[in-house]
């Protein structure tokens, strides 16, 4: 979880409109592991990862879609 910390500010930036949507998926999709394997951090970044799967929802892209419903049944 320490690293966490330290590695999410530099994945976040990647969920900019300015990169493609394949970072978006590759950056959701790893955070949405990382809770999966370290569910002591879901409290913690619960509401910041909700609004960042909520915004990257409104999209016709599958592989984003997947992530987010993964995403979403990890924070379930």
């Amino acid at each position: 979880m320490q690293y966490l910390s330290k590695i999410g500010v530099s994945l976040v930036k990647y969920l900019d409109d300015s990169h493609p949507t394949s970072d978006r998926v590759m950056v959701i999709g790893c955070l949405a592991e990382t809770f999966n394997n370290c569910p002591a951090a879901i409290p913690i970044y619960y509401n910041d990862f909700l609004q960042i799967l909520m915004k990257n929802s409104n999209t016709d892209h599958s592989g984003l879609n997947r992530n987010i419903a993964y995403a979403i049944g990890i924070l379930a």
